[in-house]
Protein backbone atom coordinates (compact mmCIF):
# COMPACT_ATOMS: atom_id res chain seq x y z
CA UNK A 1 0.00 0.00 0.00
CA UNK A 2 1.59 3.20 -1.17
CA UNK A 3 0.75 6.48 0.41
CA UNK A 4 -0.60 4.77 3.50
CA UNK A 5 2.07 6.92 6.13
CA UNK A 6 0.86 10.29 4.35
CA UNK A 7 -2.94 9.21 5.14
CA UNK A 8 -2.76 7.47 8.69
CA UNK A 9 -5.09 9.03 11.25
CA UNK A 10 -4.85 6.63 14.10
CA UNK A 11 -2.52 9.12 16.19
CA UNK A 12 -5.35 11.99 15.27
CA UNK A 13 -7.13 12.65 18.65
CA UNK A 14 -8.83 15.77 18.14
CA UNK A 15 -12.37 14.29 18.78
CA UNK A 16 -11.49 12.21 21.70
CA UNK A 17 -10.49 15.47 23.07
CA UNK A 18 -13.09 17.72 22.15
CA UNK A 19 -15.42 15.35 23.87
CA UNK A 20 -13.50 14.41 26.88
CA UNK A 21 -13.22 18.30 27.43
CA UNK A 22 -16.86 19.11 26.81
CA UNK A 23 -18.52 16.20 28.72
CA UNK A 24 -16.14 17.33 31.63
CA UNK A 25 -16.73 21.09 31.61
CA UNK A 26 -20.44 20.15 32.06
CA UNK A 27 -21.95 20.07 35.15
CA UNK A 28 -23.79 16.81 37.08
CA UNK A 29 -26.67 16.00 35.06
CA UNK A 30 -26.71 18.08 32.14
CA UNK A 31 -28.47 17.66 28.80
CA UNK A 32 -25.49 18.46 26.63
CA UNK A 33 -27.56 19.81 22.98
CA UNK A 34 -25.81 19.14 19.66
CA UNK A 35 -26.29 20.35 16.10
CA UNK A 36 -25.21 17.12 14.18
CA UNK A 37 -22.99 14.59 13.75
CA UNK A 38 -19.56 15.61 14.08
CA UNK A 39 -19.95 17.11 17.80
CA UNK A 40 -22.55 14.05 18.67
CA UNK A 41 -20.79 10.88 18.13
CA UNK A 42 -18.05 11.26 19.87
CA UNK A 43 -19.79 12.37 23.00
CA UNK A 44 -21.95 9.21 22.40
CA UNK A 45 -18.79 7.27 21.82
CA UNK A 46 -17.34 8.12 25.29
CA UNK A 47 -20.28 7.70 26.74
CA UNK A 48 -21.71 4.14 25.52
CA UNK A 49 -17.99 2.80 25.04
CA UNK A 50 -15.79 4.07 27.81
CA UNK A 51 -18.27 4.72 30.24
CA UNK A 52 -17.52 8.54 30.58
CA UNK A 53 -19.90 11.13 32.04
CA UNK A 54 -22.98 8.83 31.71
CA UNK A 55 -24.73 11.23 33.89
CA UNK A 56 -25.03 14.01 31.64
CA UNK A 57 -27.82 13.61 28.40
CA UNK A 58 -26.57 13.96 25.29
CA UNK A 59 -29.12 15.44 22.44
CA UNK A 60 -28.89 15.42 19.18
CA UNK A 61 -31.23 18.60 17.82
CA UNK A 62 -31.02 17.21 14.05
CA UNK A 63 -32.51 13.99 14.88
CA UNK A 64 -35.15 15.81 17.46
CA UNK A 65 -36.73 16.87 13.85
CA UNK A 66 -38.01 13.52 12.95
CA UNK A 67 -41.42 12.47 13.79
CA UNK A 68 -39.71 9.28 14.83
CA UNK A 69 -37.62 10.94 17.25
CA UNK A 70 -39.76 10.83 20.78
CA UNK A 71 -41.36 7.56 20.27
CA UNK A 72 -38.15 5.83 19.58
CA UNK A 73 -35.89 7.91 21.69
CA UNK A 74 -37.03 10.37 23.28
CA UNK A 75 -38.96 8.07 25.61
CA UNK A 76 -36.74 5.49 25.91
CA UNK A 77 -33.51 7.08 26.11
CA UNK A 78 -34.00 10.41 27.34
CA UNK A 79 -36.34 9.66 30.31
CA UNK A 80 -35.45 12.75 32.07
CA UNK A 81 -36.11 15.08 29.45
CA UNK A 82 -38.99 16.48 28.80
CA UNK A 83 -40.31 17.31 25.21
CA UNK A 84 -43.21 19.85 25.02
CA UNK A 85 -44.78 18.04 21.74
CA UNK A 86 -43.94 15.49 19.38
CA UNK A 87 -41.16 17.45 16.85
CA UNK A 88 -38.57 19.71 16.63
CA UNK A 89 -38.96 22.89 14.56
CA UNK A 90 -36.40 25.78 15.22
CA UNK A 91 -38.02 27.70 13.35
CA UNK A 92 -41.27 28.03 14.79
CA UNK A 93 -41.99 31.44 16.65
CA UNK A 94 -44.43 30.12 19.36
CA UNK A 95 -44.95 26.15 20.33
CA UNK A 96 -47.79 24.13 19.74
CA UNK A 97 -49.49 20.93 21.15
CA UNK A 98 -47.45 19.20 17.68
CA UNK A 99 -44.52 21.41 17.22
CA UNK A 100 -42.00 23.02 19.74
CA UNK A 101 -38.88 25.08 19.68
CA UNK A 102 -35.45 25.66 21.61
CA UNK A 103 -37.03 27.95 23.93
CA UNK A 104 -40.23 26.11 24.51
CA UNK A 105 -37.63 22.94 25.83
CA UNK A 106 -35.66 24.92 27.59
CA UNK A 107 -38.46 26.01 29.79
CA UNK A 108 -39.85 22.73 29.66
CA UNK A 109 -36.31 21.76 31.70
CA UNK A 110 -35.95 24.28 34.20
CA UNK A 111 -32.23 24.24 34.81
CA UNK A 112 -30.14 26.37 37.32
CA UNK A 113 -27.80 27.05 34.20
CA UNK A 114 -30.67 28.47 32.01
CA UNK A 115 -32.19 31.08 34.36
CA UNK A 116 -29.32 32.15 35.75
CA UNK A 117 -28.53 33.08 32.33
CA UNK A 118 -31.54 34.52 31.31
CA UNK A 119 -30.88 36.63 34.51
Amino acid sequence: LRGWNMCDQSSNRLMDSFARHHLAALPHGSIALTSGDLQYYPLLYLQLCENVRRDVQVVNTAMMKGEWFLEKQGKTHFRDISFPAPVYMPGVTTCSESLYNIRCLLEENPSPLWTKQRK
